[in-house]
């Protein structure tokens, strides 16, 4: 995706020029870490199409209440076929910029399973924890 930034500056004031050329990266930047629609909805079908494939196997999944931090946010699931079954653990922690619960859930329902988390997700946020 190519975008174009149009920027005025006054010749006269370099200083003036260098902050509106820095604000300018920061906005860019800071879109760039956003999460499109696109993205959102790759995970939440991923995420949905693992949930159906372990409710049919007979786990039950249950998801922890998000614990937000000053910097982070973080969820955790849980998986079982019974209660005296072995559990399986997928956790999540996110900056609270790039938090999202979709992205949230696929990395952790990804992680219980031992499936490689998504390349568009770690391209993003990093390794989510």
């Amino acid at each position: 995706m190519e975008q174009i930034i149009t920027l005025k500056v006054d010749h006269e004031y370099p200083e003036e020029a260098h902050h509106a050329i820095d604000e300018a990266v920061k906005a860019y930047k800071s879109d760039e870490l956003k999460w499109t629609e696109a993205e959102i909805a790759e995970a939440k079908r991923l995420a949905l199409q693992i949930m159906a494939r372990l409710c049919l196997d007979g786990y039950d999944i249950v998801f922890s209440a998000k614990t937000k931090t000053d910097h982070t946010t973080s969820i955790s699931v849980f998986l079982s076929k019974n209660l005296v079954s072995e559990r399986k653990m997928g956790f999540c922690m996110l900056s609270n910029d790039k938090w999202e619960i979709w992205i949230a859930r696929c990395v952790c329902l990804c992680r219980a399973i031992g499936k490689y988390v998504p390349s568009f997700i770690i391209r993003k946020a990093g390794e989510c924890w």
